[in-house]
């Protein structure tokens, strides 16, 4: 630190001690009381020049093909080695992609389980014959499942089908919705599970509406079961319309 004097207006000399900090950088004028010095200071500084001063900070996804809601981003001041981590203040907390960035200051902190999350349609993998299928959650994450199409072909053994989507997660089982349509021997129907309405008439399928998306948690899993299922009935063509969310 240098030494300075300064005169005033009335002729008192005023001395202290002066520390550069980075080009550009905010002032800071620390003043002392009595019994106190100017050196009273001197750690105080040293701490507040190596701290330096954070002005704006953004995050966004350079690869084009990374929808919104496949990356959260937190941006954060951290405090200690990265072996002992204290984060002082989080500046950036938002799903980012290449058209949509986060800065700070001017972005809101949000939750990964806010917004409409990442929407994705899947073509599915038709199960074996006689078998139902199912769908699950990779680990972190929440699924938001809006609609399921399929298509259902009864082998010629006389029974009556009846589908529904149940949800299970080991220990118990909850029957989210049965639907109106039955299928019988020989037939083959296009059927729908949605919160898309009027689906039916788009798709020419036969509608079962659902009354909002249905949550699909990491230990849960989606079954679309069908009582009286025979060993050579098909489940076919199943596409699921979703929106994930990271669970951070």
């Amino acid at each position: 630190m240098e030494r300075v004097t300064i005169t005033t207006e009335d002729g008192v000399t005023i001395v202290g001690l002066h520390a550069a900090g980075r080009r550009g950088g905010p002032t800071a004028l620390l003043l002392h009381m009595m019994p106190a010095t100017k050196e009273s200071w001197s750690a105080f500084v040293e701490h507040l020049i190596g701290e330096g001063f954070l002005l704006s900070a953004s995050a966004i996804i350079t690869t084009a093909a990374v929808k919104l809601g496949a990356t959260f981003v937190r941006v954060a001041l951290q405090h200690g080695s990265l072996t002992t981590q204290a984060l002082s203040q989080i500046l950036i907390q938002d799903y980012v992609s290449s058209n949509q960035p986060a800065t700070y200051p001017g972005t809101n902190l949000k939750s990964s389980l806010d917004g409409k999350g990442l929407s994705i349609v899947t073509a599915q993998t038709d199960p074996d014959p006689g078998a139902d299928f199912e769908v699950s959650v990779a680990a972190h994450t929440r699924l938001l499942i809006h609609a399921i199409d399929l298509t259902y072909t009864a082998s010629a053994v006389a029974a009556t089908r009846k589908i529904a989507l149940i949800l299970e997660d080991g220990a118990n089982i909850m029957i989210i919705a049965s639907h109106p349509t039955t299928v019988t021997a020989s037939q083959t129907v296009g059927l729908q599970f949605s919160t898309f309405q009027p689906a039916n008439e788009l798709t020419n399928r036969e509608l079962c509406a659902l009354s909002g998306p249905i949550l699909l948690l990491g230990s849960q899993t989606l079954i679309i079961a069908t009582t009286n299922i025979q060993v050579a009935d098909q489940l076919s063509a199943i596409t699921t319309f979703t929106s994930t969310f990271l669970e951070v």
